[in-house]
Parts: C-alpha cells; sequence; structure tokens
C-alpha cells in the first residue's frame, strides 16, 4: 500500500486520533477512516485495526449515510452551531438562527 495522505485528523482521547485519508492498494484509490494510537509527536502515532478501508467508488454512499446522520442529529438538537464553529467548519444552514 502507498502512503497514506491524511486529509484530516479528527482528536478522540489523549494520545487516540481519527485519521480519513486517501490511498492506493493494488491500482485502486481508497479512502480510509481509522484509529491511530500514540504519544508525543503526531509522526510516531501507528494506525490500528479499527477502521474502515473502503474503495473510492463506495464514498458517495458513505457520504449519503454520515449526510443522513447529521440531520438526524440536528434535527434532534444533538448537533449544535458551536460543534461545528469549534471543529473550524461552517455552520450547515439548517442550523444557522438556532442558537
Amino acid at each position: 500500500m502507498s502512503a497514506h495522505s491524511d486529509l484530516m485528523r479528527i482528536p478522540k482521547t489523549r494520545g487516540v486520533e481519527i485519521r480519513v485519508s486517501r490511498s492506493r492498494y493494488r491500482n485502486r484509490e481508497r479512502v480510509d477512516v481509522r484509529e491511530y494510537v500514540g504519544f508525543g509527536e503526531p509522526d510516531s502515532m501507528k494506525p490500528t485495526k479499527r477502521g474502515v478501508n473502503l474503495p473510492l467508488e463506495h464514498l458517495p454512499r458513505l457520504l449519503a449515510a454520515l449526510h443522513a446522520i447529521e440531520r438526524e442529529a440536528i434535527r434532534d438538537g444533538e448537533l449544535l452551531p458551536e460543534d461545528y464553529e469549534n471543529a473550524g467548519l461552517p455552520v450547515p444552514p439548517a442550523l444557522r438562527g438556532a442558537a
């Protein structure tokens, strides 16, 4: 497998993060969402078996599922504008003015 191209690192707990990356395996582009563990420098973090690695053509279905979960969480009041602001992301239109 070629080196991962980390697109996002999401802190989970001390010494643990979720990395979203794109990679290539056997001439196929893939998307990887994986838990990494380690202490110290970010380059010392090691991947675990916890995660999912999918062919890139499955990305639209994965995104559709994540968007459906997001809509439900917004509807149920489980996601708030500050959740997006704290992550450095734009607040979705469904949450604007809901604070």
